[in-house]
Formats: C-alpha cells, sequence, structure tokens
C-alpha cells in the first residue's frame, strides 16, 4: 500500500513539473488582455478588433483584401447552407463564382464600428425620418459597417457589409410598440428595412446583412438565431477557421500584428461565464469552441 502510494506521488510530482502540462495549463487558465481589462465578452470591443481585422489595411505581410474575402467565404458558405431570403441572388452568384477562381479584387476598404443606420440608410427611409414617422429607431447603430470597391465581377463595382455581433446576448426587440410601423420591428428587420437599397441609389452596390454570433455550427445550420430572414447567419468558429487560422498559418505576418492576432485567438477559445440574464439560447460558454 505505502508502494502505490509513493508510485502515485510520484506521478503527480512529475505532472505538476512537466513544462508541456504547465503551459497548456497556462494557456487555458491565464488571463487575456480582454479579460484584464474587463473585456473578455463585451461584444463592442470584439466589434473593435473584427472591425480593424476586416479592414486589413494596418496589417503587415497580407494583401489588404485577404481578411475580407475571408468573410466572402464564409458568407457564400452559409448562404448555401441558410434558407435565406436573399433578394440579389445574381449578383450573389456572380461574386461566389469570382471567388472560387479568385478573380476578385477588393480595394478602397472602409470598416467603421457603431455606425448610425440612419447615416447608411436609404433615400427612402431618410425621407421618413424627415417627415418625422419615426421615433426611438433613429438612435440605431449597425455594430460593423465595412465598404469596399470590387473588380473582377461583372456588374457590380462596390459592396457594404452590415455586421450585428452578438455573443452573450439576444438580438434587440422592437423599439416603440406603439409607435411607427419600423420601430415595432425587431432589431435585423429594421436594420434591414432601413439600410437596403435594391441597387437603385448605386450603380452595382451588392449588399450584406450578416448576423455573428457565439452560436455552434450544428444550431446555425438547423435554427436562425435572428428574426430576419434577410441576413446570412455565421459564427465566431468561422471568423477562426476561414480568416485568423490562415493568417497564422501563411507565416507572414509582422512580429505585432502576430502577437495581436494569437491572443485574440485565446480570447475566442478560453470558457468564460455569462454574467448576464438575456443569454441567447443555443450559444456557449466559447465564444470559438473548437480552437
Amino acid at each position: 500500500m505505502e508502494r502505490h502510494t509513493i508510485d502515485v506521488v510520484t506521478k503527480l510530482r512529475n505532472y505538476n513539473q512537466n513544462t508541456e502540462n504547465n503551459m497548456l495549463k497556462s494557456l487555458y487558465t491565464g488571463r487575456t488582455v480582454f479579460d484584464i481589462i474587463g473585456k473578455g465578452r463585451n461584444e463592442t470591443a470584439h466589434s473593435a478588433f473584427l472591425s480593424w481585422l476586416l479592414s486589413g489595411t494596418d496589417i503587415p505581410g497580407t494583401s489588404s483584401d485577404n481578411t475580407l474575402i475571408g468573410l466572402l467565404d464564409i458568407v457564400m458558405r452559409r448562404i448555401d447552407e441558410q434558407n435565406n431570403d436573399m433578394k440579389d441572388m445574381d449578383s450573389i452568384r456572380f461574386i461566389s463564382n469570382a471567388l472560387l477562381s479568385r478573380t476578385i479584387k477588393l480595394t478602397n476598404i472602409k470598416s467603421q464600428t457603431e455606425k448610425s443606420v440612419l447615416s447608411v440608410a436609404s433615400k427612402e427611409m431618410k425621407e421618413t425620418v424627415a417627415a418625422g414617422e419615426i421615433k426611438k429607431g433613429k438612435k440605431d447603430s449597425v455594430d460593423i459597417y465595412i465598404t469596399c470597391d470590387i473588380s473582377g465581377v461583372s456588374n457590380i463595382q462596390r459592396l457594404e457589409f452590415f455586421i450585428e455581433n452578438k455573443i452573450g446576448s439576444k438580438e434587440g426587440g422592437p423599439k416603440d410598440n406603439a409607435s411607427s410601423d419600423y420601430d415595432r420591428l425587431s432589431q435585423t428587420n429594421r436594420y434591414y428595412q432601413a439600410c437596403y437599397k435594391n441597387n437603385q441609389e448605386g450603380l452595382g452596390l451588392c449588399q450584406f446583412f450578416i448576423y455573428l454570433s457565439a452560436y455552434d455550427s450544428y444550431t446555425l445550420k438547423n435554427e436562425r438565431p435572428c428574426e430576419s430572414d434577410k441576413y446570412v447567419c455565421i459564427n465566431y468558429q468561422d471568423i477562426y477557421d476561414d480568416i485568423l487560422s490562415p493568417l497564422l498559418e501563411s507565416e507572414k505576418l509582422a512580429d505585432r500584428e502576430e502577437a495581436l492576432i494569437k491572443e485574440y485567438v485565446r480570447v475566442l477559445s478560453i470558457p468564460m461565464e455569462f454574467k448576464c440574464n438575456d443569454i441567447a439560447d443555443g450559444s456557449s460558454n466559447y465564444i470559438a469552441g473548437n480552437i
């Protein structure tokens, strides 16, 4: 019995002194920069990082459109999986074909966070607001708004991305059930109604409305986490698989950017507890669980 006890103690000591085990423990229990400043699951902080990432302009060692093309790859794959009521399917097919052949080029990429919906709304919506028909919905904002020029695709010269970012919260509901028809809509339905331009105000425009969440891929394939069927639903696992991981594997990043992206991958992979009661069903305690 004593000998057995000694063997167990020896094995535990060896385990505790094992360098690889300690490195792994440090990886999954250590605090990230996001944790230290209390922003581990803060949607605004994640939106700011993703806005920088998707703009691509300040990431030495990679082409400026590399990350946004990665987002387009994700969106096209999810459109194939989901029953989205997309009005611009002809344009989307042209873009999908150009992506597959990699004849696409994105330039003049601009990315902003907390962009006022009304500042990028359609002409008809702006006229509605001016007429005083919308009250509380005037303060709506897009989490991440991206524009760019596009070449290599027939009849399309410009893209717009409207990204709603949700980690631990649900989609916002109506602004005011007693107010205008617009204010009675859910968040994604409001944003789509306000911003869809039907390609009449800008020649060659194609728009993508995207709902980014921490839902797992199985849920995304079988359920719709947002109200509007015009939104393409993607998750943070997609961001890792199609953008972050290829960037790191390329081994072309400058040291500073590589460190930033590695730290962000840690943020996505470390399990965290939700601190609010308004948790979206289907979200896990990982932002991206398969890293």
